[in-house]
């Protein structure tokens, strides 16, 4: 009977230094994909049913010019550009609707901070998933800051009105030539 004890306690050991090495790797993994998420270059979002944040990383607080705690909670519509509402609720219903990926282009405004006021423009993607039937529906964004990009693009239209005025102009010119 004592021998049986003694295997058992080993084997229990064995299996207790087992499981110490199996939560030590899931904590660095946890870490590691933590960190990914957090410090990614795009701004990820992570929205429950009623459309609120859940989460966000440290790009989407820059994009809206708050800290992440006051994003907690928040309708992530109240930052979208009032033009831009009705765009980003189809897009979300898209995403409620269908199990593909949605895009959109949408015009951001900070809130608060620094970048109060100032309009970025947001390539977004976002899909609807349930990691588990546990867990409830959410919807997982990311966000790219496109607004070089618009930028140059404004620009480039302006430049092009502006060309086809003048060639207009002239055109009305050599008419009276």
């Amino acid at each position: 009977l004592n021998y049986e004890l003694e295997i058992q306690k080993i084997e229990l050991i064995l299996q207790n230094e087992q499981l110490r090495l199996s939560q030590a790797d899931l904590l660095e993994s946890r870490a590691h994909y933590t960190e990914l998420y957090d410090f990614a270059p795009v701004a990820y979002f992570t929205l429950n049913m009623r459309r609120q944040i859940v989460h966000a990383n440290f790009q989407a607080c820059e994009l809206m010019g708050v800290e992440r705690r006051f994003l907690t909670g928040r309708d992530l519509n109240t930052f979208v550009a009032i033009r831009n509402r009705e765009k980003f609720q189809l897009f979300l219903s898209d995403i409620e609707d269908g199990s593909d990926f949605q895009e959109c282009e949408i015009e951001l405004v900070a809130k608060a901070g620094l970048r109060a006021g100032v309009r970025r423009w947001v390539q977004l993607t976002g899909i609807r998933i349930q990691f588990s039937h546990e867990k409830p529906l959410q919807y997982l964004i990311a966000g790219t800051d496109i607004t070089r990009r618009k930028l140059a693009e404004e620009k480039l239209m302006e430049n092009q009105q502006g060309l086809e005025k003048r060639v207009a102009e002239r055109t009305s010119e050599l008419r009276e030539v």
